[in-house]
C-alpha cells in the first residue's frame, strides 16, 4: 500500500513547544525538515517499513511490543528536537540479557535499516540506521561494562545482525504478508489521520 503525505491531514505533535517559541528559526527549520521527509517518494511507506522491521525482530527476540509516535517536535526549555517517526522509549531492564539475547537484540535494532535496504534498495547511509546503532551500543555498554571490544564488540555484532536479517529477507523467512500487516499497524499508530 502506498501512502501520500498530505500536509493538511498529517498532524505534527508539539507537546512541549510553547506558542511563543514557534517563531524560532530552529523550530521552523525542524517543522520544514519533517514535512520534507514526509514529501519524499514513498516516505510514509518507507518509515513504516523501517519500524515494521524492528517490531518483527523484537517479537522474535521476546521483547515487549513497542509503541510508536508520529511526527513530533519537542522543546526542553533550551533546545528543540524532532523526529519524523519513532519508538516510544521503553525500559529493557526486565529483558533477560545473555549472549544469545544480545544477538537477538542486535537483530531487532538493525532490522529497520536492513528492511529498507532490501525492500526499497535504499543506500545504507539513508536507511535511518545510525540512531538505532547508537541505542544498541548504549545497551551493550550497560550489559558489558568491562571491555566492550574483547567481550562483545558491538560493531562486529551489528554487522553480523545486519547480515542475518538480510539473509532472512532474501530467503523469504520473513513473509511479505507479515511485513505488510506490521506496516499497517505502525501506520495506524503514527499517522491515524491519513487512513
Amino acid at each position: 500500500m502506498t501512502y501520500v503525505f498530505d500536509p493538511d491531514k498529517v498532524i505534527i505533535e508539539e507537546p512541549t513547544v510553547p506558542l511563543a517559541r514557534k517563531e524560532d528559526d530552529d523550530y521552523i527549520w525542524r517543522r520544514k525538515e519533517i514535512e520534507s521527509d514526509l514529501r519524499m517518494s514513498n516516505a510514509m511507506e518507507k518509515l513504516c517499513t523501517h519500524e515494521a522491521g524492528h517490531i518483527i525482530y523484537m517479537e522474535r527476540a521476546g521483547l515487549p511490543k513497542p509503541s510508536f509516535f508520529g511526527p513530533t517536535i519537542t522543546f526542553d526549555g533550551k533546545k528543540f528536537q524532532h523526529c519524523t517517526i519513532g519508538v516510544k522509549p521503553f525500559d529493557l531492564g526486565s529483558y533477560h540479557r545473555t549472549g544469545k539475547s544480545m544477538v537477538r537484540l542486535a537483530r531487532a535494532m538493525a532490522a529497520g535499516g536492513v528492511f529498507l535496504e532490501v525492500l526499497f534498495n535504499c543506500p545504507r547511509d539513508k536507511n535511518g540506521d545510525s540512531g538505532d546503532y547508537a541505542l544498541f551500543e548504549a545497551e551493550c555498554k550497560k550489559f558489558y561494562r568491562d571491555d566492550l571490544t574483547r567481550i562483545y564488540n558491538p560493531p562486529k555484532r551489528w554487522t553480523q545482525a545486519r547480515s542475518k536479517v538480510r539473509k532472512d529477507l532474501e530467503k523469504n523467512i520473513i513473509k511479505e504478508d507479515a511485513i505488510e500487516r506490521t506496516k499497517e499497524e505502525v501506520m495506524r499508530e503514527c499517522f491515524p489521520m491519513v487512513l
